[in-house]
C-alpha cells in the first residue's frame, strides 16, 4: 500500500487532494504503472528502531532482497534468503535487460515496417502513373 502523509495544517485544496488520493480507486488509477506486471525482485535497506544503532545516523541495514508480485489483485512481498538473494537479483537483472532489449527491438521492427509500407505505397503510386 502506498503511504500518504498529511501536513500539519494543509490548505483546503490540499485536504481535498489528499482525501481523494487516499481512495483505492485513485491509487489504482495513478499508481498501477509502478506495480510489477508479473513479479519483481528489489533490494531494500531498513532501520531496526534501536536508539543507539548505526541506522539512525543514516547507515541502514541491508541489503535485504524481496520478491514483489500480485496475487488476487493485491501487491504481495516475500523475503528472499540472503544466501539466494544476490544470485536471484543477478538473474532477475539479466532477465530485465533482455526484456528491455526485446522491447527496443520490437519498437525498431515496428518503425521499419512502417517505413517499408510507405515505400511500398510509393512504388504502387509510381506503377499507377506509368502506362
Amino acid at each position: 500500500m502506498i503511504p500518504f502523509v498529511l501536513n500539519a495544517s494543509p490548505r483546503s485544496s490540499e485536504k481535498r487532494y489528499y482525501a481523494r488520493a487516499n481512495t483505492l480507486a485513485f491509487r489504482r488509477k495513478h499508481f498501477c504503472d509502478s506495480l510489477p506486471k508479473i513479479m519483481a525482485i528489489c533490494k531494500q535497506f531498513g532501520r531496526c528502531g534501536k536508539e543507539q544503532c548505526r541506522c539512525n545516523s543514516g547507515r541502514l541495514h541491508g541489503p535485504y532482497y524481496y520478491e514483489f508480485y500480485i496475487e488476487d489483485g493485491r501487491l504481495r512481498k516475500r523475503y528472499i534468503r540472503k544466501a539466494d538473494g544476490e544470485r536471484a537479483f543477478a538473474m532477475y537483472s539479466l532477465y530485465r535487460e533482455r526484456q528491455k532489449k526485446r522491447a527496443a527491438d520490437r519498437r525498431e521492427f515496428t518503425e521499419m515496417s512502417r517505413e517499408l509500407r510507405s515505400i511500398s505505397r510509393m512504388f504502387t503510386q509510381l506503377d499507377s502513373l506509368i502506362p
